[in-house]
């Protein structure tokens, strides 16, 4: 039985600020992406790491605006009259009650 081939992993930087990597095995002839440039591994594992940070605080916003969007909406049918339970099943707000002064 013969022993496996050799598996090579290459890192790539793309243009528009993406990472990848590549693996070959074998004799098989190595083609870089288009446009990519190699880099090697701790440079991608930092650019990579940057990446996922990034999409971490994108999400966090989003989460952010959501929930201030539900409590406008929630603020604005509870001063319309609108029963508290129903307000929050309207609105999807799940946070702290709201102050009725009536």
């Amino acid at each position: 039985m013969s022993e496996p081939a050799e598996i090579t992993v290459r890192y790539f930087r793309f243009p528009d600020g993406s990472v990848g990597r590549t693996e070959t095995s074998g004799d098989g002839e190595h083609v870089p992406p288009a446009e990519a440039v190699e880099i090697d591994e701790a440079e991608h594992q930092q650019l990579l790491a940057a990446v996922r940070q990034a999409q971490a605080d994108h999400a966090a916003d989003l989460a952010a605006a959501d929930e201030a969007n539900q409590l406008d909406d929630y603020t604005a049918l509870v001063t319309a009259g609108i029963p508290e339970r129903s307000a929050r099943r309207l609105s999807g707000y799940t946070g702290h009650q709201h102050d009725q002064d009536s």
